[in-house]
């Protein structure tokens, strides 16, 4: 019986104490179960937001070019493209002459696919077969949105400057300004995906849009297009790409990235 006595005094003090750091222990684990559920929502909510601003460019992309068409078919355009054109024109100087011709042929539609294939070996190459499966589904599917487009609106090319020999092919829109806006833009939309620095993504944004406007602008310098072929080539380029990245996001695992 004193022995009994004995080992509960000892005991009982021993298992209030186990009780007593347990019951810290659980509480302290509180916070960090909680914590959790507030990243997952925070996740969400960007993801939904990159998700609307995605939907949101590619219907304005596509108000703006059914805008621009309807209005190009009325020729409505004429006046606003011939003041413009001729405002450029007077305005431009030998020095830059040049460096428009080279920027008008970076933006050549098979100088763009050559481009795009020697990325696309790159990623391979990186183990980002992915990136180079979006690359090429866009740049192969610009080549054929813009060629349909032009069949369907067959708008007359405009008489080109500085003595330049009138292409072959029809006018509306661009298909320098829709392959450059799709090339770069998706370039950075996949280079970003692996890029943490805010000033590292400014600056492939920067490349990026300057290339896209420089490219667009030599059109419009050579006389090669309207102002408006320009901007519908935009447009149509930003929906295609938009409709791209919707669809990396929704597809399945094997084309599919994390949302960032």
């Amino acid at each position: 019986m004193a022995n009994d006595l004995l080992a509960f005094s000892v005991d009982e003090p021993l298992r209030r104490m186990d009780e007593h750091v347990n019951a810290k222990t659980s509480i302290g684990r509180i916070p960090l179960a909680r914590k959790r559920p507030g990243k997952q929502v925070t996740t969400t909510v960007s993801r939904r937001s990159t998700l609307f601003t995605r939907f949101a460019l590619a219907a304005i992309s596509v108000l703006v070019f059914v805008w621009l068409s309807v209005n190009v078919v009325k020729n409505d355009t004429s006046r606003v493209d011939d003041y413009i054109r001729n405002l450029v024109h007077r305005t431009s100087q030998p020095a830059l002459t040049e460096p428009m011709k080279v920027a008008s042929y970076i933006g050549e539609a098979g100088n763009v696919q050559f481009l795009t294939l020697a990325v696309v070996v790159a990623f391979w190459i990186q183990g980002r077969r992915r990136d180079g499966l979006v690359l090429a589904v866009t740049i192969l599917g610009a080549g054929v949105l813009g060629n349909v487009l032009k069949l369907c609106f067959h708008r007359a090319r405009p008489v080109p400057y500085f003595g330049l020999a009138t292409p072959a092919t029809f006018s509306f829109p661009s298909e320098h300004a829709l392959m450059a806006i799709c090339f770069y833009g998706v370039l950075v939309h996949l280079a970003n995906s692996h890029v943490q620095s805010v000033r590292i993504r400014a600056g492939i944004w920067a490349v990026a849009v300057s290339m896209t406007l420089v490219i667009g602008f030599s059109r419009i310098y050579l006389g090669l297009h309207y102002p408006t072929d320009v901007v519908a080539g935009y447009a149509a380029g930003a929906a295609w790409v938009s409709a791209i990245t919707l669809a990396e996001r929704f597809a399945p695992r094997f084309l599919a990235r994390p949302s960032t």
